[in-house]
């Protein structure tokens, strides 16, 4: 009897414990959702700025290999 008395008695424990972090579930979620959408906007601008990077890159790579082709061709002609 007893025994059945402690295993009800943790049941009731259990389903309240359950019950509070249902009613804390809402304020939570919006909480990591406020930090998801954050990171979001993080990751963005990173990919963003890596783009931009990329680009530069790109760019100048194409105008060194432009500059070194024109040197030659101006020695080459002298």
């Amino acid at each position: 009897m007893e025994a059945e008395q402690e295993r009800v008695y943790d049941q009731v424990v259990e389903l309240l414990q359950l019950h509070q972090r249902l009613i804390t579930a809402p304020e939570s979620l919006e909480s990591e959702l406020k930090k998801l959408k954050a990171l979001g906007h993080d990751v963005s601008e990173a990919v963003t700025d890596l783009r931009e990077m990329s680009q530069s890159f790109v760019h100048g790579t194409e105008e060194t290999v432009e500059f070194i082709k024109n040197d030659h061709l101006e020695k080459t002609k002298s």
